[in-house]
């Protein structure tokens, strides 16, 4: 009993010497087993020696830690920059992890975390330099250093660090620059034409090594969807000049991955008849909620009955040229004291998109996500023009239920 009673401590001060890292269960319970040999403890615990592990792991916690985890993660992305998301961080628990190792030759590609739901797959991936001097980046080199080596921007102060990559680069100790990109060949065989987002990057300055995410969300719920996607690395012959691309010498890391969502999926669609909007000049015909294990996809379609309202309303003139600002459908709550209103919380898939259902007639689809705690039978759903106006400003708000 009294050793039963010792590994019970052991366990609890385990729990909190790590209760600052962002681990899951199944992580834990390998630090854990790591600790004590890789078995349960069957020598006879005494209280020196419960002391001699808790030193080991609190000396070695910030390496194991990262042997573990091995830097940021899909939540951690999905909680980056985003205010008003709802993470649920027992999700990680069903993650994917070490989907597949490549040595692309100057680099080392791991294919380190996956979730897929049956609607979207989350990909998270490192790009491990073999030398330090391998300057790894994406996009322009003109663009923030702090931008490209930080998870969060820092939107209400400013960094200080107002660098470019090109300035970082002039300050010595890389020897060549490459560029990391992310593609998606194919789903189960056949060409992928649809938009995918999400992307999203970090660099490790101190180890250069670069972190991407992916996220690739579907219009359909599909239990076991075939992936074919790849990770290239694209050296540039000159740093200063962004199209100076050797493609002779780039290096790919493919990966071919047949995904199954755990779970099956619910759908709920809007109770009510085509819901007529004539100030917008549009019609809501369908609105379909998709109930899955970590969030809530939502699709909504909608067609223009009349152009002219239509564009009187969404035109703008930019660029010496009229530019059409399509409409911003969202959930809302509406405070009903202020009458202010707020955005229900997102899902971790940071999915907005808008899709041409039929170009000739005027109907389009918007898709988006909430917080799987934001499941209920009845929303208020508001149109937006602008959403960054504070305090938000729906042009229109109408009420809508929900069936099986």
């Amino acid at each position: 009993m009294k050793d039963k009673h010792l590994e019970q401590q052991l366990q609890q001060s385990l729990q909190s010497t790590l209760s600052g890292l962002r681990t899951t269960s199944r992580q834990r319970e390998l630090f854990y087993v790591n600790a004590t040999g890789g078995n349960k403890v069957k020598r006879k615990l005494t209280y020196g020696l419960i002391l001699a592990l808790l030193l080991i792991l609190m000396l070695a916690v910030t390496s194991v830690a990262f042997a573990l985890t091995r830097g940021f993660g899909i939540l951690d992305f999905a909680a980056s920059n985003r205010q008003n998301v709802e993470v649920l961080e027992a999700a990680a628990d069903d993650f994917l992890h070490d989907l597949k190792t490549v040595d692309c030759g100057h680099a080392t590609v791991v294919f380190r975390e996956a979730a897929y739901d049956g609607m979207t797959c989350h990909l998270v991936y490192d790009v491990i330099p073999k030398e330090k001097e391998m300057l790894l980046f994406n996009g322009i080199a003109d663009e923030s250093w702090y931008g490209l080596t930080h998870l969060e921007w820092p939107f209400a102060d400013p960094p200080a660090d107002d660098r470019t990559i090109l300035d970082r680069w002039q300050e010595g100790g890389y020897t060549s620059a490459w560029e990391v990109d992310f593609d998606l060949s194919s789903v189960d065989s056949a060409d992928y034409y649809d938009v995918y987002g999400g992307m999203g990057c970090v660099l490790d300055e101190e180890t250069g090594i670069f972190t991407g995410t992916m996220e690739i969300p579907f219009d359909s719920f599909k239990a076991e969807r075939s992936l074919s996607l790849y990770v290239r690395l694209l050296p540039l012959r000159d740093i200063y000049d962004e199209f100076s691309y050797d493609y002779d010498r780039a290096e790919i890391a493919t990966l071919e991955y047949t995904f199954q969502a755990k779970d099956t999926a619910k759908q709920l669609m809007s109770k009510s008849a085509p819901i007529s909007l004539p100030t917008l000049g549009i019609t809501v015909n369908e609105i379909t909620v998709t109930v899955l294990p970590q969030e809530l996809r939502y699709q909504i379609t909608y067609a223009i009955t009349d152009p002219a309202v239509f564009h009187a309303v969404f035109d703008h003139v930019g660029d010496d040229r009229v530019l059409t600002e399509f409409p911003c459908f969202r959930f809302v709550t509406q405070d009903p004291e202020s009458g202010a209103y707020a955005i229900l919380p997102e899902g971790i898939t940071h999915e907005f998109s808008q899709h041409t259902t039929d170009e000739e007639k005027g109907v389009y689809t918007q898709r988006g996500t909430l917080g799987r705690s934001e499941l209920r039978n009845a929303y208020t759903l508001a149109v937006f023009k602008n959403l960054y106006s504070k305090p938000l400003q729906p042009l229109k708000t109408f009420s809508i239920e929900m069936q099986p």
